[in-house]
């Protein structure tokens, strides 16, 4: 308990985020012994409570918007777009006319007309964002606190569904087919790719492999198929 305290300390001086035990509680999953809790609490000095009554944070990897970590409800996409769309009606409250439809007005500046985004996809798109740092950079905080959370056993783009999941990762995991249809495998020197199944022919049609001919049936990964030549594989 000692340790995870001088963490939120050093968390705290380097980043300027100070607990305030005047202000803040703590919560604890069912899988928290109730010494483990009361110990953390008085090492904090903080008290405890079965839930929050009102939740207005946001987790610090999420940046200060929350529409990038967790999925809009279509109802609200919906309401919010309505009332986008009523603002730039021609005869203000009283009558609403609508001189172009929404999904015209969402089409580029470029193209002509006014730019506005499509809530729904923008909200995957910045979603899928989060996704891809989450999948690509191993290294970074976010990725190894929900890696050992939801797939310590393999990687972003292999988990499944699961059980007892929270909003915000049900949300990032949704963006998974989003990102798989158009990534693919750089071939260079990585010995796992697997022949079957990952993208990696640069036809963009072709990403993966649909079937192997009758010579290829037993090898799996992509380097089985190449040569060493004076330290060059071919």
């Amino acid at each position: 308990m000692q340790c995870l305290w001088l963490i939120l300390k050093y968390f705290g001086k380097a980043s300027g985020l100070l607990i305030n035990p005047h202000e803040s509680i703590m919560i604890f999953s069912k899988n928290v012994e109730e010494r483990s809790r009361h110990e953390m609490a008085e090492v904090i000095r903080v008290s405890i409570v079965p839930k929050h009554d009102k939740y207005l944070g946001l987790p610090t990897v999420a940046g200060r918007s929350k529409k990038e970590i967790s999925e809009l409800p279509d109802s609200l996409v919906s309401e919010i777009e309505s009332l986008m769309s009523n603002f730039l009606s021609n005869r203000g409250e009283a009558l609403k006319i609508h001189l172009l439809g929404w999904s015209k007005l969402c089409i580029s500046c470029k193209e002509g007309s006014l730019g506005f985004r499509r809530l729904r996809e923008f909200n995957i798109d910045l979603l899928a964002k989060q996704a891809w740092k989450i999948a690509l950079i191993p290294g970074g905080t976010l990725h190894s606190v929900l890696r050992h959370k939801y797939f310590c056993q393999s990687s972003f783009f292999a988990t499944g569904l699961g059980s007892s999941l929270s909003y915000t990762w049900r949300s990032v995991q949704g963006t998974q087919d989003l990102l798989a249809a158009g990534i693919r495998w750089k071939t260079r020197d990585d010995l796992s790719i697997q022949i079957l199944g990952h993208p990696w022919l640069p036809k963009l049609s072709t990403f993966p492999v649909r079937k192997l001919i009758s010579l290829l049936t037993k090898a799996k990964e992509l380097s089985s198929l190449m040569m060493n030549t004076n330290g060059i594989r071919i």
